[in-house]
């Protein structure tokens, strides 16, 4: 099967359903009746039609497509030695760990084809993105040009040649998974991320839907429309919340990270007073991950009175099971408050489970648990080998997630603030995409880093070159099939994340969200 074509849809474009005049900064309605105090109207509108991009219906051929992506005629004798070979190969943590270094060390030809059949027989009935990223197809013609390409390469290279020349080009032409990874090179796609200013602060014309106004060198102004720099027209206004809390708009565009036209726009200006229009170029920054001086990995703590959970990860054994554990009550325990703020900046992905026995306590009547994502397991070796599984027999797969429902979520009287950015992963994304499914839950700071169409992460040892080797015996696809490696889960307010809890903070307070405490 040829790989798969995909898209993602950008929320920021579609999301402008509802809104109100806003007051001009500093007028004594800017902050309005105390029975005006609750999320903005057109905030809400966002926070909707985010949630219905995080919840899709299912792609009419679903079921047709997704079963041309499990692993075929799996085959019990290749499985018995790549399975003998993962337990034999050792279990490094994590990509980076235990990799090996040595790579100007001498390699053979004889053993760098030895070890590329070991690799392409691994990949074909270990990896679970064998099929979703071309089969056959494309991985046969592959393996046969790397033993070519092996062969007019003389009796030795080095390890760095055979790494960097002929595994890695040719694996990341096809394979775009954040999970796969061969010592220390991450086959992921090319990266999108939002670019923002933070120069300019935009508002609602008073009685438009649609207008824009600002402040521009002390005179207000309206905003006619923003192009790139190449002169095409450009959405490029998002929302935000600002220091002060007011929520509001911004300059902002969501672009593959490091394209030269994500770096600036150009703004269409008319003033106030005088009608005259002018151009004025807008820089914009890419909103980085948050690094936090101190990394608590899971806590449960106030903020401005406001309780709050904080997760850097969601590892758990051994030592960790202590906070593992005490992570998970949390859930029960924040589902009687009626204002919770979820800081998950930074979280590295760890377990599943645990992110979903911390819904199942925070929602004891537990709604759909795969509302963004339907889950295969394809493969015998990985699945054995992390020791979660029982044995299947060869040929057989299993759907072990629920199909999605009809993408509405769940009811949730609770006001949930979620801070994320670009640095989640993994698990941490599978915990946004359920915290999604529910009402009143307003996502602040950037979009996930779109590490999820493979899970269930098995590591080992290449016996030859000593590479580590990370590979996923489970596909997670998006029920209407669209694009999420790369993209992620994008936020309601476009928030640098440094900044998000203190803004937060402001923005809770400013609109009374704390009143029912």
């Amino acid at each position: 099967m040829k790989r798969m074509s995909t898209i993602f849809a950008l929320a920021a474009s579609a999301i402008l359903l509802a809104s109100c005049a806003e007051p001009q900064p500093g007028s004594s309605a800017e902050l309005g009746s105390s029975a005006e105090l609750s999320i903005p109207a057109e905030l809400r509108a966002i926070m909707e039609a985010n949630r219905a991009i995080a919840l899709p219906p299912m792609h009419p051929d679903f079921d047709e497509i997704a079963s041309g992506l499990l692993t075929p005629n799996l085959d019990s004798e290749t499985d018995d030695r790549n399975r003998a070979f993962l337990r034999a190969g050792g279990w490094p943590r994590q990509p980076g760990a235990n990799i090996n270094n040595d790579l100007d060390r001498a390699f053979s030809a004889e053993d760098a084809a030895s070890e590329t059949l070991l690799l392409f027989d691994l990949l074909r009935y270990g990896y679970a993105g064998y099929q979703y990223f071309g089969g056959d197809e494309v991985f046969i013609p592959m393996h046969d040009s790397i033993l070519e390409r092996l062969a007019l390469a003389g009796d030795e290279f080095t390890l760095r040649s055979y790494l960097h020349d002929f595994l890695e080009p040719a694996l990341r032409s096809a394979i775009a998974d954040n999970h796969f990874w061969i010592n220390d090179a991450i086959m992921g796609p090319p990266q999108y991320a939002m670019h923002m200013s933070c120069e300019y602060v935009l508002r609602r014309e008073a009685g438009s839907r649609e207008g824009f106004a600002l402040y521009v060198d002390g005179a207000a102004h309206r905003l006619v429309g923003a192009t790139l720099r190449d002169g095409t027209p450009a959405q490029a206004v998002v929302p935000t919340s600002t220091r002060e809390g007011e929520f509001a708009h911004a300059f902002g565009l969501f672009a593959r990270a490091g394209d030269p036209d994500a770096r600036e726009i150009v703004a269409l200006l008319e003033c106030a007073r005088t009608g005259e229009r002018h151009s004025r170029a807008v820089a914009l920054a890419k909103l980085a991950g948050y690094s936090p001086q101190s990394h608590p990995g899971i806590e449960t703590r106030e903020e401005g009175g406001v309780p709050m959970v904080v997760s850097r990860h969601f590892g758990g054994g051994g030592h960790h099971g202590m906070r593992r554990l005490a992570f998970q009550m949390s859930g029960a325990e924040m589902r009687e408050e009626p204002l919770v703020i979820i800081d998950v900046r930074g979280n590295e992905g760890g377990s599943l489970n645990m992110v979903g026995a911390w819904i199942d306590h925070f929602f004891p009547e537990s709604p759909n648990r795969e509302l963004s994502f339907v889950t295969y397991l394809l493969t015998t070796s990985t699945m054995l080998e992390m020791r979660m599984f029982p044995r299947f027999h060869p040929n057989q797969f299993s759907r072990i997630d629920t199909p999605p429902g009809n993408g509405e979520g769940a009811a949730n009287e609770n006001i949930v603030i979620v801070l994320t950015d670009n640095d989640v992963f993994s698990a941490g994304e599978y915990f946004v995409g359920l915290l999604r499914q529910f009402e009143n839950v307003i996502v602040v700071g950037a979009n996930t880093h779109g590490a999820f169409v493979t899970s269930r992460l098995a590591r080992t040892r290449l016996p030859y070159s000593g590479f580590v080797v990370g590979l996923s015996s489970a596909l997670n696809l998006r029920p209407d099939l669209s694009q999420f490696e790369g993209v992620g889960f994008l936020p309601d307010l476009w928030v640098p994340p440094g900044e998000s809890l203190e803004r937060v903070l402001a923005f809770i307070e400013r609109y009374g969200l704390n009143s029912a405490r």
